[in-house]
């Protein structure tokens, strides 16, 4: 016992060591660093409290030296917690296992350098169920790769010696400010992901300074979310054929406080996902249920099974939804209403036409119609269309701040990112969905500071090149 601590106690001191040879990774990175060895020194000092006092009380040296390094950054962990859990853990782990488990959690650290690492970590961590779930796009997946292919197409013209030694990425989207123009898209059942669900991405949204859309299919209730704390939330809709119940979700989303609607209009029946026509059926564990239907007048539906609600849900989407039911939809709620999943200007002049407060334009992640064009492929026409007259969102691809920012130079007035905070949140939980956060937003800082703009609204259209721009000038 004895032995196997003083192995703890060894790895834990060696952490220090990480911050010398990696003293130029991300703040966030560093602190998990941090968290990994508190975790250490935690499992170290409730092994020992009542035993071996001298031990715990250099544990307690080593945790009062940090706390003046660094401050309230990174809260220490209490010491007299889990001391049986600890024990027994400890009693049944090698020497051998307690070093693997010390290489493999530090080397998944280091390696998480961009938002794109979180993905491989998830698909080793997550159920391959729930890793397809989430991955997967409709039929043979090429919507679901050119999402991310077309914006390898897309260069950049930066321009030089200008003052970027202040760079702002605030703005307003509907009225209210946040901290960049990067936010959270719908995506559903985060529980699958982490147990803390939406709960989890809704306090990094908050931190963050920026907006979370919940999911109708969220794990976690409207109200549930809404307890989290302050923070801009959206509710992202579908439109089902018993309109009472659309009326009730509208409702306990105006009631708890939500800023705005997202009607969804491009999935009237599911796309045919091949990874889930494979496994034939996908079944929700018992503690993943469709939340906000909780409580919602569902008729002689068995809501007692978690996989038949979803199922249900699913069947009860409304396929003859058209423009002319946006007016009922605007009687039902005060809030703006923003339309997901229009890619082309002739449906982007009547969202405009009709009063939608906002365009989403989204192919719903490559999961719905394949062989759609990717969405930063077809903003231009959309954007061109609209003229301003409501802004213009973009969700699809996006898995660096250079995407943003040229989403942003090709007109948008932000964008939505999905699938790469769910990974994050599998990997880290809210701490995972945080630090992509800030990694997407620390290298859009860096595009903007090395393409001369010091502020969001001096992106321009001349700081990006794209295919055709290049054929034009080719043929000049």
């Amino acid at each position: 016992m004895k032995l196997r601590a003083n192995v703890v106690f060894q790895i834990g001191s060696k952490i220090f060591g990480y911050f010398q040879r990696y003293s130029a990774l991300s703040l966030s990175v560093v602190q998990n660093l941090l968290r990994f060895r508190n975790h250490l020194f935690l499992v170290l000092a409730n092994a020992h409290k009542g035993q071996h006092p001298p031990a715990l009380s250099v544990v307690r040296r080593h945790r009062q030296r940090e706390h003046t390094r660094w401050g309230n950054s990174s809260p220490l962990p209490h010491t007299g917690a889990n001391l049986k859990p600890a024990l027994r853990c400890l009693e049944k782990t090698s020497m051998a296992e307690l070093r693997a488990k010390e290489k493999n959690l530090c080397r998944e650290m280091v390696l998480i350098a961009n938002v794109s690492d979180y993905e491989e970590l998830a698909k080793q961590k997550l159920p391959k169920m729930v890793y397809d779930f989430y991955a997967s796009g409709a039929e043979d997946q090429w919507t679901l790769k050119e999402n991310r292919e077309a914006f390898s197409r897309i260069l950049f013209r930066p321009r030089a010696l200008i003052d970027v030694s202040h760079i702002d990425m605030s703005m307003s989207v509907l009225g209210y400010k946040i901290s960049m123009p990067i936010m959270v898209a719908p995506t559903a059942l985060h529980k699958l992901a982490h147990p803390e669900g939406e709960l989890a991405s809704a306090r990094a949204s908050a931190a963050a300074g920026t907006i979370m859309t919940l999911s109708s299919w969220s794990s976690c209730s409207i109200e549930e979310v809404k307890s989290t704390g302050a923070g801009i939330r959206f509710f992202q809709l579908s439109v089902y054929k018993d309109r009472n119940l659309v009326q009730q979700l509208v409702r306990r989303a105006e009631k708890a406080g939500y800023k705005a609607i997202a009607l969804t209009v491009d999935a009237p029946r599911l796309g045919r996902r091949e990874s889930d026509i494979r496994k034939q059926v996908f079944t929700l564990p018992q503690n993943v249920v469709l939340k906000s239907f909780e409580g919602l007048d569902l008729g002689s539906m068995d809501k007692t099974n978690a996989s038949g609600l979803a199922a249900y849900v699913a069947s009860q989407v409304d396929s003859s939804l058209s423009w002319k039911d946006f007016k009922w939809l605007q009687t039902t709620t005060r809030l703006p209403i923003l339309v997901k999943g229009v890619i082309t200007a002739e449906d982007a002049r009547i969202a405009t036409e009709c009063g939608f407060a906002g365009i989403i334009m989204s192919n719903h992640g490559g999961r719905q119609l394949d062989y759609l064009p990717a969405t930063i492929s077809c903003l231009e026409e959309v954007v061109r269309e609209v003229k301003g007259r409501v802004p213009v969102f973009l969700d699809g691809g996006i898995r660096r701040g250079t995407d943003v920012f040229k989403a942003l130079a090709l007109g948008a007035s932000g964008v939505f990112i999905g699938r790469p905070l769910l990974f994050a949140l599998a990997v880290d939980g809210e701490a995972g969905v945080r630090n992509a956060l800030q990694m997407l937003r620390d290298e859009l800082e860096i595009a903007m500071a090395l393409s001369g703009c010091a502020s969001l609204k001096e992106i321009t259209r001349d700081h990006v090149s794209t295919e055709s721009d290049r054929i034009r000038r080719s043929r000049l």
